[in-house]
């Protein structure tokens, strides 16, 4: 059969969630995926080789960043939480940087 001849089979997926009763919040459109994966694509095959450890832990890192995801030492954090953290600790270490550094000087 024609897709022509099935009216209704070309619409938002979320649409027909919903109706299920299914909750769409923060699902993204159709057509993302392929937009995702040319940006993974293009990271990952620029002429480059990979280890399968280093692929997976650089596609989940371009995954949780596309996502809108924080990663810490392999945990979720949520993202309040990493920008007080940051915040917190970013002098600090900037400090603990720089006496380092000023330590090899001399």
């Amino acid at each position: 059969r024609r897709i022509e001849s099935m009216p209704g089979c070309i619409r938002d997926y979320r649409e027909w969630l919903s109706e299920q009763g299914v909750e769409t919040t923060g699902m993204r459109p159709m057509g993302h995926a392929e937009s995702v994966m040319s940006r993974f694509a293009h990271r990952v095959k620029s002429r480059r080789s990979w280890k399968d450890q280093g692929l997976r832990a650089f596609l989940r890192a371009m995954a949780a960043r596309i996502d809108g995801i924080w990663w810490r030492n392999g945990q979720l954090v949520e993202e309040e939480e990493t920008r007080t953290a940051a915040s917190a600790s970013t002098k600090s270490k900037r400090i603990e940087q720089a006496k380092r550094k000023a330590g090899r000087l001399w």
